[in-house]
């Protein structure tokens, strides 16, 4: 994204992060173990990613590479900076539960 970003351009990402792994779990959307699973696993890790989607793909999208990821702001940053700077950030203002980040390279 930094290639294709225009000077003075901004980056809108949405993230699942811990209210999204609330939100799964309390519409029954994620097993309870698997819940407890994810956020251990951010937790200690900062994130969780499984290949969840198979063959079939998601979203008429087939990649063996691609799943569901649930990651934390912390992990977000440490990664993504000093490349770019955090503008904003809004937990669970996306989709009901999603983590919206508006970034700016430097």
């Amino acid at each position: 994204m930094l290639r294709i970003i225009r000077p003075g351009g901004r980056l809108v990402l949405t993230a699942q992060g811990a209210q999204t792994v609330a939100e799964r779990a309390a519409v029954g959307a994620r097993p309870a173990g698997q819940v407890v699973d994810i956020l251990r696993a951010l937790h200690r890790h900062g994130f969780w990613f499984a290949r969840e989607f198979g063959a079939c793909g998601d979203h008429g999208v087939a990649n063996a590479g691609w799943g569901t990821a649930f990651l934390t702001p912390e992990w977000l940053l440490a990664n993504l900076t000093p490349p770019w700077r955090v503008l904003g950030f809004w937990p669970g203002r996306a989709e009901g539960s999603q983590d919206v980040y508006v970034l700016e390279p430097r």
